[in-house]
């Protein structure tokens, strides 16, 4: 298997710097992707009664190469496409120490630009609504460098705050864009946002990892997503937000690192075994692009060193390393992100509301002080 992607076997650069290119131009780029049509996604939102979750449909993404393979014992050595060159066309393409990160489209997107130049979608006019069936969006994948072993844990601290930047430069492109289609999101004291964006990392099969090519997932959509409207609730009934709250609520023997302007801990609620958040202490920021470079640099070192002790210490407790990363962004929620490895399987109880954790935050402190 190949280790990297090399320069020359890039299929395509549509763009060098997403920070030069207009909304619109991406929009386009995703629309004239001829891959991508083969895998759209329904385009429909259909909203839980009970929980307010969205859930969409994409069919394609059962076709990705790399899911639904059988467990085997035997050591399987399988190719990866991305080192191989077989990406869409790449966005934002950034040097790093050694090689370069790149973001480009998500061949299986769970979101797509349906009716951008037709009568349905007008740039612009933000008349698509943030409610109802219909589901729009772009779905893009960053690639924290085009090495195959290298990721936010092994990396140089510098790329990983230039992996950081970049994938800031692409929210704000985003949700600030005036042609942007999607409707304003402005709420309490929140500058106005066009959309929402929800940025996430998966890593491992176990948890929707197909390819262990280290990358992070970003979307801008019309849909509110659930932890969005949880985060605003919990707004509207504590007066402040979460990462305000639990900043001074989690007991401070729960705190793994104060790194000045962030905050690594356990929640005192936690729901499975190493489950962490990283807290910025400045709440009155929603996003990623509101990150001062201080900001920047302190996340990049908390996500490093996060990141580099679940796996260690998931294979050290008998389980196959896997975790997402969640951010929490979105207007006046407070900007936080959770870290959650699969740690133990969803029961009965748990769906009926009740979480039996085999483990306990002091316990999971404890695990977790020799890599701080």
């Amino acid at each position: 298997m190949l280790d990297k992607l090399n320069e020359k076997t890039i299929n395509r650069i549509d763009f060098e710097d997403i920070s030069k290119v207009t909304y619109k131009d991406i929009v386009n780029s995703i629309i004239k992707e001829p891959d991508i049509s083969d895998f759209k996604p329904h385009n429909i939102c259909k909203i839980d009664p009970r929980t307010s979750n969205r859930i969409v449909y994409s069919t394609g993404r059962a076709k990705r190469p790399h899911d639904n393979r059988p467990i085997s014992t035997k050591k399987q050595e399988f190719s990866c496409v991305v080192c191989e060159g077989k990406t869409t066309g790449i966005i934002d393409k950034t040097p790093l120490s050694e090689g370069f990160t790149f973001i480009n489209k998500n061949l299986f997107p769970i979101l797509y630009p349906e009716g951008y130049k037709g009568t349905n979608i007008e740039p612009g006019k933000g008349n698509i609504k943030t409610e109802g069936e219909k589901a729009v969006g772009m779905h893009f994948v960053q690639w924290s460098s085009n090495y195959h072993d290298k990721d936010i844990h092994n990396m140089p601290l510098k790329d990983v705050e230039t992996v950081l930047h970049r994938l800031a430069i692409l929210e704000e492109k985003m949700l600030h864009s005036k042609d942007s289609f999607m409707p304003s999101t402005k709420d309490y004291e929140s500058e106005e946002h066009f959309g929402y964006g929800g940025i996430i990392k998966n890593y491992g099969r176990l948890v929707g990892g197909s390819l262990f090519h280290g990358h992070q997932q970003i979307i801008h959509t019309n849909i509110m997503p659930g932890k969005i409207k949880e985060d605003l609730k919990f707004r509207e009934k504590y007066g402040r937000t979460f990462s305000a709250f639990i900043l001074e609520k989690n007991p401070e023997h729960l705190t793994l690192k104060d790194m000045g302007t962030v905050k690594i801990l356990v929640p005192y609620f936690m729901k499975r075994p190493l489950d962490t958040m990283i807290i910025l202490k400045n709440s009155s920021k929603n996003y990623l692009h509101h990150l001062n470079n201080q900001e920047i640099s302190d996340l990049a070192l908390a996500l490093q060193i996060n990141l580099k002790s679940v796996p260690e210490l998931m294979i050290k407790i008998g389980r196959e390393p896997a975790y997402n990363v969640i951010f929490h962004t979105g207007p006046s929620v407070g900007f936080y992100i959770e870290v959650l490895p699969y740690t133990q399987e969803t029961g009965g109880y748990e769906h009926i509301g009740i979480y039996i954790c085999q483990s306990s935050p002091e316990l999971t402190v404890e695990l977790y002080k020799p890599y701080y």
